[in-house]
């Protein structure tokens, strides 16, 4: 040992718990040299969920209906050391309605009704590049907001856009592949009823998407076997921005088998924001080459 500046100085070489080591350590104000694994990081668990209540009125060639919409939704989520994040999602909604019917579709009169729906209920695992999610979820394709004819698993009602859409019980995997590209597989698990065209029947569906960014616009490529109705479905996705915010959605609809012809579907819409984002003004178009090319023809029940 020596003397230095009147403090004493001691050359350390010790093993740490834990696996650290240092090397050339000091005491008394001088610098000591740790080296090895850092600690153990210990799993993180929280827990989150909120309730909403809505008045949402719809109006339609003079006619209106009205529901009160309450939403509840729970969250849990963790994240544990070598198993990547976590996280599981609960939504209950029930609807009060009450007024007339879609006009054209036969019912008429006023009415109301009570109604209880599982939303949302699945779990999620993501390690960063890759997310696997399985149950109840949204699966969504399109960029429309009240025509959508990409998201065949949880289509929008064109007489309520802002209505909360049922969720598709499926298997989603997704893998990114860049900082804006990503390629997802969706399998939609069998069952009945609901909404959404693709998903109700004995059989499943499946299909897969590719999303990627180029030219300023954010552009997806997607592919759909439904054996529900029996047709391969591809469809493409755009969105951008040139001053006022547009979005394009193109879909080829072709059965399986048979000489029949296949089904184009469009939709074109654009979107300006006033108010820093406060009001939004949203034009959209839709077009159906099957459709029916006479106003006074229309179908209002289809749009359900």
């Amino acid at each position: 040992m020596t003397k230095r500046n009147g403090f004493r100085r001691t050359s350390l070489l010790a093993l740490l718990t834990g696996g650290a080591l240092a090397i050339g350590g000091a005491l008394l104000g001088h610098p000591l040299l740790l080296c090895g694994p850092p600690p153990a990081r210990a799993a993180e668990l929280s827990l989150g969920g909120n309730a909403t209540s809505l008045l949402v009125g719809t109006g339609q060639s003079g006619s209106w209906s009205w529901r009160i919409q309450e939403d509840l939704r729970l969250k849990v989520a963790g994240r544990g050391p070598g198993v990547g994040s976590w996280q599981g999602e609960f939504v209950l909604s029930s609807g009060t309605t009450a007024g007339s019917s879609i006009p054209g579709g036969g019912e008429g009169g006023t009415g109301s009704g009570d109604s209880f729906r599982v939303d949302r209920l699945f779990l999620e695992w993501d390690d960063g590049p890759t997310r696997v999610t399985l149950g109840r979820q949204r699966i969504a394709w399109g960029v429309g907001y009240a025509f959508s004819p990409l998201d065949q698993f949880n289509p929008p009602n064109p007489l309520d856009p802002s209505a909360p859409r049922l969720g598709a019980d499926a298997l989603v995997l997704r893998r990114s592949t860049g900082d804006l590209s990503y390629l997802s597989a969706v399998g939609v698990l069998p069952q009945t009823g609901g909404t959404s065209p693709a998903a109700a029947g004995a059989n499943p569906a499946a299909g897969a998407i590719w999303g990627f960014h180029a030219a300023r616009t954010d552009l997806a490529l997607s592919y759909l076997a439904d054996p529900a109705r029996a047709l391969h479905q591809w469809g493409l996705a755009a969105k951008g921005d040139l001053g006022v915010g547009w979005h394009l959605e193109g879909v080829y609809q072709k059965p399986w088998a048979g000489a029949e012809d296949g089904r184009w579907l469009g939709v074109l819409g654009l979107d300006y924001s006033f108010l820093d984002g406060q009001l939004v003004c949203l034009w959209e178009y839709f077009y159906d080459g099957t459709g029916e090319p006479d106003p006074a023809r229309y179908d209002y029940t289809l749009l359900r």
